[in-house]
């Protein structure tokens, strides 16, 4: 690996990192990815589990996103039909009297509340801490996704929005917002909680926020549906980097409702649709400034001295593998 390449990938912060919705690959099915620089492919085995491994057979070179395929519990290779197992091991070398050692390069997964995560780690280090459990509705049809491809900014940026309170009445059209509470969790630093709450009532997007950042690539916001404040919402939201420059950012937006009637499905269906456009609709108008400013400004830039997002940014460097605990 050269030096080059060496520097630019330890640019990519340490943590969970979602490459797909579950419903994107079905068992017996392979799916090409490009993240972190490097090209992937996801597969499900006959049996369900889904397997993220480096695209290119260790044998030589074919890419197994481009014409593999999946039998059983392992993925053949289009090119030698050698087949690996989930983890990695060749255990079918075709015309060769011994199985070789070869080895492809699986990716830790995680698989819940219907997204997959990889979790990378230039150093190659263990996971450092579980992706927690998120509620889900009561009925499918209150929980809504959204895939914004090839954004033209970085991970931090989407993220340090959420402690970004002035730009809330600038770009969303919010009342004022006030931090309540912006802290690391002791005894979780990879955790970053944020209370915050709007200072007017009479706006329809006022809102009291609970949200919390989970490593540097996936946070959680609770609080009254935009623009439905009787009904209570709970989103989540992923930005994967694809290489330097661009990302992904996915988020499943759900309706919690504790009790309502059968008669009512129909219509609440359309207030989680309503409020999830909603979200995008945001979402959208972030990355639009996203997509157009200037990085200039550092962790430790003397303009953001004594402030929240000067309190992110050293929070969100100590995901970076020069910084982050061993």
């Amino acid at each position: 690996m050269s030096n080059d390449h060496q520097s630019r990938i330890r640019h990519y912060p340490t943590g969970w990192f979602a490459v797909a919705f579950s419903s994107d690959v079905e068992p017996g099915a392979l799916v090409p990815l490009r993240y972190f620089g490097r090209e992937l492919v996801l597969f499900r085995t006959g049996s369900g589990k889904a397997c993220v491994a480096d695209a290119y057979c260790p044998h030589m070179g074919a890419h197994l996103g481009k014409g593999g395929t999946v039998q059983g519990e392992t993925i053949r290779c289009p090119f030698h039909g050698w087949k690996f197992s989930e983890n990695g091991q060749c255990i079918d070398a075709p015309c060769r009297e011994l199985t070789p050692k070869a080895h492809l390069s699986m990716w830790p997964v995680i698989e819940q509340n219907h997204i997959i995560l990889v979790w990378h780690d230039a150093l190659n280090r263990v996971p450092k801490w579980q992706v927690p459990l998120h509620p889900e509705p009561p009925v499918p049809q209150f929980a809504k996704r959204i895939l914004l491809s090839g954004v033209r900014t970085q991970v931090r940026d989407v993220f340090e929005n959420i402690v970004d309170f002035e730009h809330f009445h600038v770009v969303h059209g919010t009342n004022p917002v006030h931090a309540n509470k912006v802290q690391v969790d002791p005894l979780f630093p990879h955790q970053l909680s944020v209370l915050a709450s709007t200072l007017g009532n009479d706006s329809p997007y006022d809102f009291e926020m609970n949200a919390m950042l989970i490593g540097p690539g996936h946070g959680k916001a609770e609080g009254a549906a935009w623009g439905y404040p009787e009904y209570r919402a709970h989103n989540t939201f992923y930005a994967t980097p694809i290489d330097e420059d661009t990302l992904d950012i996915r988020s499943v937006c759900r309706l919690l409702v504790d009790e309502f009637d059968s008669d009512a499905l129909d219509s609440l269906s359309i207030v989680a649709a309503t409020a999830c456009e909603n979200v995008r609709h945001q979402l959208e108008a972030d990355i639009v400034i996203w997509e157009n400013k200037r990085r200039e400004h550092g962790p430790g830039s003397p303009r953001y001295a004594g402030t929240y997002i000067a309190d992110f940014r050293k929070w969100y460097e100590t995901f970076h593998p020069d910084n982050a605990a061993t």
